[in-house]
């Protein structure tokens, strides 16, 4: 079996509420030494990834939803049109199938889910 070059740490979400500090994504949780997965994730496979290096990107369709958290359920901070470029700050991370990216908007650092975007 080969070792991937990028580390993966998969948190298994169990119903419990756990928040994902928005101002340092991916900070450990002092009591469990690892990262916690956001609330409005409850019941999915969260799986926080390593940090890859930022980039620009621009928004895909009509429209995208900018979140606090990675997840279809978290609260929105704002929306962002089409064509619109976003900096990706370099933290993904993975809600049951959808790859989500921090990125810097005008409604602050948020995350979006990776499909709707397209390398600038």
């Amino acid at each position: 079996m080969r070792v991937q070059a990028v580390a993966t740490m998969v948190v298994t979400v169990l119903g419990a509420v756990l928040m994902l500090g928005a101002a340092s994504p991916g900070a450990a949780s002092p009591s469990q030494g690892r990262p916690a997965a956001p609330a409005c994730t409850s019941g999915l496979t969260f799986v926080l990834q390593t940090p890859i290096a930022p980039r620009q990107y621009r928004v895909r369709g009509k429209y995208l939803n900018v979140r606090v958290e990675p997840g279809v359920g978290c609260a929105m901070l704002g929306r962002v049109a089409k064509g619109t470029p976003l900096a990706a700050t370099g933290h993904r991370a993975k809600v049951g199938k959808v790859l989500w990216r921090q990125v810097a908007s005008k409604y602050g650092v948020g995350w979006v889910a990776a499909s709707y975007l397209r390398p600038a």
